[in-house]
C-alpha cells in the first residue's frame, strides 16, 4: 500500500466514522465529489489546502490522516471506528452495547475452548 492509498483509506475511515457521503464532505470541503472519491481510492494526494479543508471538515487534526500503523491494520481501524461509534451513544445505550460485546467475548472464548478440546488426542481416560 502507498500512501496515497493508505490517506485514502483514512479519509474514507474519518468519513463513514461521521456517517457522512462522499457528496456531504464535498459539500463541506468546498471541492467536487469526484475528488474525494480520488482521494478515498488513492489515485490522487491531497495538497496543503486541501488537507486543512478535509482535516476541518471531519474535525480530525491532520496528523490523523498520516498515522498509517494503524490504517494498515484492519482490527485498529475497526476498534477506533467501534470507539468512535460508542462515543456517540447515550448512557443506557452504551451500558446495552458493552453487554452484547461481552456476550461476544464470551462466545468467542468459548468456541475457542471447543476447538482446543477437538485438538486435544484422545489418551482413553
Amino acid at each position: 500500500m502507498n500512501v496515497r492509498e493508505a490517506y485514502g483509506r483514512k479519509l474514507r475511515l474519518f468519513r463513514k466514522e461521521r456517517r457522512l457521503s462522499q457528496e456531504e464532505l464535498a459539500e463541506l470541503a468546498g471541492c467536487s465529489t469526484r475528488a474525494i472519491s480520488n482521494l478515498e481510492r488513492g489515485l490522487s494526494g491531497p495538497g496543503f489546502d486541501m488537507l486543512e479543508k478535509l482535516a476541518s471538515a471531519l474535525d480530525v487534526p491532520m496528523r490523523a490522516f498520516f498515522e498509517f500503523a494503524d490504517a494498515q491494520d484492519k482490527r485498529s481501524d475497526m476498534l477506533a471506528s467501534l470507539l468512535q461509534t460508542a462515543n456517540g451513544l447515550s448512557d443506557d445505550d452504551l451500558a446495552v452495547a458493552l453487554q452484547q460485546v461481552r456476550a461476544l467475548q464470551g462466545r468467542s472464548v468459548s468456541g475457542q475452548q471447543e476447538t482446543a478440546k477437538k485438538d486435544r488426542p484422545d489418551t482413553g481416560g
